[in-house]
């Protein structure tokens, strides 16, 4: 009886959540239907993938080629990164880690050619972006078991994450590399890095 008690709690979350999120992609395509060629709906396309690329990543890599080959036409630079990057999570999310390790590289390598221009405007931006991306590849490394690489870069996001003064996802990549060190049966370095991120979610 109270497995079934919980399985009803469960659901209930769930679905208010799915249908909040429903109503933001319906949302998005009412927007889209109306944007012409530019920023926003760069912007759009890529807010619509982010949202259904866990349940559908095809489609959702089939929107972000959208947005890439826009931001492109129109040269605006973070909407060609960002649309790079959402290719990676679809990627991902489709369990070709691979092929998401190559668009979060050229993501990467973009963000750092945008970083060195120094814009104020944008820098703040370029930098939450890099510390995510380093987290990314850092799981994605992690899905094709090389372990080394994945420490590495869930360490830079640790970095980025501190200088951002990014507490949420301080913790959570914490957790990660909590995951990293329980895989490889250092339980003892695993439970330090979950208390960490449990000290943050606690503050």
């Amino acid at each position: 009886m109270k497995y079934l008690k919980l399985t009803i709690v469960i659901i209930l979350l769930i679905c208010p959540l799915s249908y909040a999120q429903q109503i933001r992609i319906d949302s998005l395509k009412t927007l889209l239907e109306k944007d012409k060629e530019d920023t926003s709906k760069v912007g759009h396309l890529n807010m619509i993938a982010q949202l259904i690329s866990p349940n559908n990543p095809d489609k959702a890599i089939e929107l972000s080629n959208e947005a890439l080959k826009l931001a492109d036409k129109i040269r605006w630079e973070i909407g060609i990164y960002q649309s790079m990057y959402q290719i990676g999570v679809a990627h991902f999310n489709a369990h070709n880690s691979n092929e998401a390790i190559n668009f979060f590289f050229k993501a990467l390598q973009g963000y750092e050619k945008l970083e060195k221009q120094n814009d104020k405007n944008i820098i703040s931006i370029v930098k939450e972006k890099k510390a995510k991306i380093f987290g990314n590849i850092g799981s994605a490394y992690q899905d094709l078991g090389n372990f080394p690489l994945a420490l590495k870069f869930q360490f830079k996001a640790v970095e980025s994450f501190i200088q951002n003064n990014d507490s949420n996802f301080l913790a959570g990549t914490y957790g990660n590399i909590g995951i990293l060190c329980r895989e490889q049966g250092n339980y003892p370095l695993s439970l330090d890095y979950y208390f960490k991120a449990l000290d943050i979610k606690e503050k």
